[in-house]
């Protein structure tokens, strides 16, 4: 063997070795932050946007009470989101209704669900967003479709 292919495979194998303590190194520091990639962060429109959160969501949207945010969403939906089934739409609970789109997700929702979800309903409650989609309106539609569906929640 050459000393070309020596000095190289000696310089691949320090290189491996180095790979390794960086990797080793990668996975104390996350078990010692316990990271978690699925922890709610507050949303971009927001001034801490980015930043981890306790899971309220954050904002001042959050800090609305539930009698502030519930117009008449007591009203059971059945629709298309319902499956025909007397019960609120997409299986939420009583207390979802009252609870803006923004913490839900926070609270709820994998992280790529900000990819397809429209922006425009991240202020409104869940009902406010029911209501509209009964309503007929295809954009609220799909955010109730979204926030629904199984694919999306934690």
């Amino acid at each position: 063997m050459d000393s070309v292919a020596l000095t190289f495979r000696l310089y691949r194998l320090s290189w491996q070795i180095k790979a390794q303590a960086v990797e080793a190194s990668f996975r104390r520091f996350v078990r010692a932050c316990k990271y978690n990639p699925n922890q709610p962060r507050v949303l971009a429109g927001n001034a801490d946007g980015g930043q981890w959160t306790d899971g309220d969501g954050g904002g001042a949207a959050a800090e609305r009470t539930t009698e502030e945010a519930t117009p008449s969403n007591a009203e059971r939906v059945t629709d298309d989101f319902a499956g025909g089934e007397d019960r609120i739409a997409g299986g939420f609970d009583d207390e979802d209704m009252g609870t803006t789109v923004e913490s839900f997700v926070a609270m709820r929702c994998k992280a790529f669900i900000h990819e397809v979800l429209p922006g425009q309903f991240y202020d409104k409650t869940i009902g406010e967003v029911g209501a509209l989609a009964k309503a007929g309106d295809p954009m609220a539609r799909r955010c109730m479709k979204l926030l629904s569906r199984g694919k999306y929640r934690k």
